[in-house]
């Protein structure tokens, strides 16, 4: 909130609702002052899916990225699917913003 009130509407900002960290944002939608700090500036609000932690962990321990990941045998046909949904949905919510090219 410190951000979007100090640069006012010179930079897009963008809230998160990162699913993979809390299955619950109705304390956040319940914050007048967040909602109205969303309504005043523009905030766009995407929800990042959430994803497996199994598949989540093997790409951090291989350090590799999702692309890799899911093309990799090592993750099975189920864990492959896993992933590619997950950068679906993803690649969705980025694209809600507006913000890319």
């Amino acid at each position: 909130m410190k951000s979007v009130q100090h640069f006012d509407k010179k930079i897009a900002h963008v809230l998160v609702r990162n699913f993979g960290l809390e299955d619950d944002w109705s304390s956040v939608e319940e914050m007048e002052e967040v909602q109205n700090v969303i309504k005043k500036y523009d905030v766009k609000v995407i929800d990042f899916p959430k994803f497996y932690s199994r598949e989540r962990n093997a790409i951090d321990a291989r350090g590799i990225t999702f692309e890799l990941a899911r093309n990799s045998q090592e993750f099975g046909v189920l864990g492959r699917q896993r992933i590619k949904s997950f950068m679906l949905s993803a690649y969705e919510a980025f694209e809600t913003t507006g913000m890319l090219p």
